[in-house]
């Protein structure tokens, strides 16, 4: 399969922190990590929850590794034939609390317009992200992958 024809997965925080090893679960995709996710993941390293905290350093050990040989502003593979980079730009949104959700969001429809790939999927656990995506014409998936609550 060619690369542009892969679906292409921003990843939420929340994602990062319930998985630390999503990238090596999304088989042979482009997976992005919008800016304002690293920004998080380095507030939360301190963290008084030590699970989460736990988590956002191995996130984090992770990216340090995969980067430390490879561009990851253009895309570093893993052992999983995944494609991880941490993406910069983002469209202003203004649908959540969060400035930092909203910068998320603006990632995955900037990639959307940018490249004019259809298959972009925001992946969070975060029910008003994925609602506020949808509204803005993006698809959104819950964590882990076919997880359905009702």
């Amino acid at each position: 399969m060619d690369r542009a024809q892969e679906t292409v997965y921003v990843i939420d925080t929340s994602v990062l922190i319930a998985d630390p090893k999503v990238f090596f679960r999304l088989g042979r995709s482009q997976i992005v990590i919008p800016l304002a996710v690293m920004k998080e993941l380095d507030g939360l390293k301190k963290s008084s929850n030590p699970s989460r905290a736990g988590a956002a350093r191995r996130v984090t050990r992770i990216l340090d590794v995969l980067s430390s040989n490879q561009d990851i502003a253009c895309g570093a593979e893993t052992f999983a034939g995944s494609l991880v980079r941490i993406f910069s730009r983002y469209l202003a949104v203004d649908g959540l609390a969060s400035d930092a959700d909203n910068k998320i969001v603006g990632t995955a429809l900037s990639i959307k317009h940018e490249t004019g790939i259809d298959n972009v999927v925001l992946l969070t656990t975060d029910g008003n992200m994925r609602n506020v995506s949808r509204a803005f014409g993006l698809r959104a998936e819950n964590y882990p992958l076919g997880l359905n609550i009702f």
